[in-house]
């Protein structure tokens, strides 16, 4: 077991590089979604869609797996009205 007054604490190099703000991040990653779609949307809506992707979440493909989740249901276990007209006395 190590001591925990033991381990080494890592430095940060004092480079010329400075950390990006997240407003500015999150304008640059709005900027290169812009310029990677093909779409002419406002630039308010690429800075959702970065704050979205930093927040991980992929609008895009969890829309189509809830679609497919949805009709993978449906086609397994039929609508929930044929168990009820099956199984519940009228």
């Amino acid at each position: 077991m190590v001591a925990m007054n033991s381990m080494p604490i890592p430095t940060q190099p004092n480079s010329g590089e400075r950390s990006l703000d997240t407003v500015e991040l999150i304008d640059r990653m709005a900027h290169d979604l812009k310029a990677s779609s093909d779409a002419d949307l406002p630039h308010c809506y690429f800075v959702e869609q970065a704050k979205l992707r930093l927040a991980g979440v992929h609008t895009r493909e969890r829309a189509a797996n809830d679609t497919v989740k949805t009709v993978s249901k449906n086609i397994v276990n039929g609508p929930s009205s044929v168990f009820y007209a099956w199984a519940m006395p009228e």
